[in-house]
């Protein structure tokens, strides 16, 4: 089956990349029988905890929002990747861009539920279940690239070491880590618009101590937040840092650590570590 469009949906990521991201968010809803060539949609309840929203047209535009800054941030084509890490998947905001990828997608996560909803739903991904503060299941250097949306967002400085060091050990030499990141620009619009700092559920005075320790302190802050994921074995939160903190305490151990700014919807960065 093909469409009126330039090209065939049904290429799924193995097509032009930005036409498929935008199919996604856009042309699948339009089309008769479009919403069958993009994967399925999460129910509303696990994307309310994954994205804070519940229609399915709002979760594609939030994984064209993700998307297209990866895609444009990775130094390599990510469709033609042979092996994806996908560190934190939640339930696929950016999985389910990858419908069709012809290569490995492996995508971990602490939280059962998205893990048997990628296992159930998306068939090209498969989904394990990881322990906090555990070693990943995976041997040295297995993937070519490693992505992560929204995790070293929520974790203290001890945990972000320790699953960059992770990361870093299953990547191949001269592979990537992307990872989102929460830097000045975020923290800059969680000082100045009341309705970032309801979406991350912090006070104006948590984030002006924030504010503090990336002006003046050394340059990372963790604001812990009692959630569905916290536990004893687990402190989630909201985590900012500044650049130079990023290049300083996590950059050493790579051959290249390059930034792209509020590149997600101008709020969260994208750090790209190359692996020596």
């Amino acid at each position: 089956m093909t469409s009126s469009f330039s090209y065939d949906p049904l290429q799924g990521i193995c097509g032009p990349l930005d036409k498929w991201l935008e199919f996604n968010a856009h042309g699948a809803f339009g089309l008769d029988g479009g919403l069958s060539m993009v994967a399925p949609f999460p129910p509303p309840d696990l994307m309310m905890e994954t994205s804070g929203l519940q229609r399915p047209q709002d979760f594609a535009m939030h994984g064209l929002l993700i998307g297209r800054p990866f895609v444009e941030a990775c130094p390599v084509p990510l469709n033609e990747c042979e092996s994806i890490l996908d560190f934190g998947i939640g339930v696929g905001r950016l999985a389910r861009m990858f419908k069709g990828f012809p290569g490995t997608y492996v995508g971990v996560d602490i939280d059962g539920r998205n893990i048997e909803w990628i296992t159930d739903n998306l068939d090209y991904v498969a989904a394990v279940r990881t322990i906090p503060r555990r070693v990943l299941p995976f041997g040295n250097a297995f993937f070519a690239v490693a992505v992560s949306v929204s995790v070293f967002t929520h974790m203290p400085p001890a945990d972000c070491s320790f699953y960059l060091g992770e990361l870093k050990r299953v990547v191949k030499p001269g592979g990537y880590i992307l990872a989102s990141l929460q830097g000045e620009r975020a923290l800059e619009r969680a000082l100045d618009e009341i309705q970032i700092r309801e979406m991350l559920c912090l006070s104006l005075a948590e984030v002006s101590r924030a504010q503090n320790e990336i002006y003046e302190g050394d340059g990372h802050c963790f604001v812990r937040q009692d959630t569905h994921l916290t536990s004893a074995i687990y402190d989630y939160g909201m985590t900012f840092v500044s650049q130079g903190f990023v290049e300083r305490m996590w950059g050493s151990g790579f051959s290249d650590v390059r930034f792209h700014q509020a590149v997600i919807a101008d709020f969260q960065d994208i750090a790209v570590f190359r692996i020596p």
